[in-house]
């Protein structure tokens, strides 16, 4: 999850804010797992302390398993507009992002003409699902699966990585990765307008979709905003409010939305501005997940469940 407050995702944050740091992480990681030293390790060691995703390693599964995913990560760079990967590819690495922006492609359909197969999609048969930030991490879908890449990844500016290997990632990190996935597509599946998706379809929601951390007392978006995003609440409350010609200076609190409910959607489908404002209301803030480019399949399931209503 990121968040907001600080715009840093907490999936693998980490301290790398200065060059020095940076520096020195990068210089262990180009070494091979034979040619680090042990002062190279207890290196590694300190600085996954501020790193979530390893501190979760380490809670699950000790710190046999956090020292095997030490040893064993390596360094790569990308420079900006560079791919990563892209659609189609086999699936070999499990990335984590030390600095840099990805952008996240998918494919448009309404751009790619009739029998150009998914190896020969280029960037303009595409749309940008989300941007990925310093602490995300990408790449686990293919390798879980064993198939090919299902998107494209570009580089909005230098990036630098960490690197897990196929057999590293299948030995060590799978398990987690995938309950994590697990729990998200097992989630989204429980709400009523993706009751009867499937489970490619929910994943590829999973895909187009970001999560963020809201403090207490922070708006999400304010009446009258231009409509972006599909929102769903993944634990915590929100409470919308509108304001009235009548008062003017005055908001009426209009419900109280929690855990699996979904909201915004009404507003994208039919193009409206924003009829409430949302603020977080959770005394310890809440999750959220970010629709940031709703998917046709979520117009068209919005529309027969409000046939179904009626």
């Amino acid at each position: 999850y990121q968040r907001r407050v600080h715009g840093v995702g907490n999936l693998f944050e980490m301290d790398v804010k200065s060059t020095e740091k940076l520096d020195t992480l990068r210089k262990i990681l180009r070494k091979s797992a034979k040619q680090r030293t042990e002062s190279d390790t207890k290196q590694l060691i300190d600085m996954s302390k501020n790193v979530a995703f390893l501190n979760k390693v380490q809670d699950e599964y000790g710190n046999e398993i956090l020292l095997k995913c030490l040893i064993n990560m390596y360094y790569e760079f990308f420079q900006r507009h560079k791919q990563i990967f892209k659609i189609g590819d086999p699936g070999d690495a499990f990335y984590v992002i030390l600095e840099g922006t990805v952008g996240v492609y998918v494919p448009d359909y309404t751009r790619i003409p009739e029998g150009i197969k998914p190896k020969d999609f280029e960037l303009r048969h595409l749309k940008k699902a989300k941007s990925l930030k310093r602490g995300d991490s990408f790449g686990e879908i293919a390798l879980l699966q064993n198939k090919k890449r299902t998107a494209t990844i570009v580089c909005e500016e230098d990036t630098h990585l960490a690197v897990f290997d196929k057999e590293t990632f299948h030995h060590i990190l799978k398990p987690m990765e995938y309950d994590n996935i697990m729990r998200e597509i097992q989630f989204l599946a429980r709400i009523n307008l993706f009751s009867h998706w499937s489970y490619h379809t929910l994943q590829m929601l999973y895909l187009n979709s970001n999560r963020f951390v809201y403090a207490s007392g922070e708006v999400v978006y304010r009446q009258g905003d231009p409509p972006r995003n599909v929102y769903i609440i993944r634990n915590g409350e929100f409470k919308l409010t509108r304001s009235v010609d009548e008062w003017p200076n005055h908001e009426l609190q209009d419900s109280l939305l929690s855990a699996s409910q979904l909201f915004g959607v009404e507003e994208v489908y039919f193009e409206l501005k924003r009829e409430f404002t949302v603020t977080c209301c959770s005394p310890s803030g809440l999750s959220l997940i970010h629709i940031s480019e709703p998917t046709r399949l979520l117009s068209i399931s919005y529309a027969v469940f409000c046939l179904k209503k009626k």
